[in-house]
């Protein structure tokens, strides 16, 4: 009689687990020797580690004392971080995890955007770094490749709106800004969230 079995793992980009399969079959035996293998050596970002010794999950945060975390996103999916540098009032940095196949390199749209100078209601990037080092080796976990953006420009979450006023003319701005990104530069934003609106 055939054993079936699958095999499930989680990852920085989600929860994933394989078909059903013959385990005592070629490919059965071939997937519980990775995942066993994966036990052993897991796919992690290096710079995060975890003190198995210890019943209490804590953490040890290194970071230059001239920044401070702004935002910190979902465990799963993107892992976005901003960071902030209190005494340069236009300096954010965002760090994600993202697929190193992407159609479109974010960094790249926004150069391409301000190609040619200034264009009112983006954001301007001073450095994309798309494999960040630690120790000499890249950060990665499963599929996705950790990014780095110092974005030049910072401002207030959409979020944060106090007035119904306010959000009508913050929303006229964002509007007028994707007419214009369209007709000027041809590029259309496919993901105009909450998220992705400053003031």
């Amino acid at each position: 009689m055939a054993a079936l079995g699958r095999v499930g793992g989680d990852m920085v980009s989600g929860v994933y687990h394989s078909p059903i399969v013959k385990l005592n079959e070629n490919h059965g035996r071939l997937l519980i020797y990775a995942f066993v293998w994966h036990l052993y050596h897991p796919i992690t970002d290096p710079t995060i580690t975890i003190d198995l010794k210890s019943l209490i999950s804590t953490f040890t945060v290194t970071s230059d004392e001239n920044l401070s975390i702004l935002y910190v996103g979902d465990a799963i999916g993107r892992r976005t971080t901003i960071l902030e540098q209190p005494t340069n009032s236009s300096l954010d940095i965002r760090e994600q995890y993202l697929e190193p196949d992407q159609r479109f390199k974010e960094g790249d749209v926004f150069n391409k955007i301000h190609k040619g100078g200034y264009f009112p209601g983006v954001v301007r990037v001073k450095r994309v770094e798309r494999k960040v080092a630690h120790q000499g080796k890249e950060v990665a976990t499963s599929d996705r490749v950790k990014t780095r953006l110092a974005l030049l420009d910072k401002g207030t979450q959409f979020q944060e709106v106090k007035t119904f006023r306010q959000m009508l003319m913050i929303m006229y701005d964002v509007l007028e800004m994707v007419r214009m990104l369209h007709r000027k530069r041809q590029i259309v934003h496919r993901d105009l969230s909450s998220g992705n609106i400053l003031f």
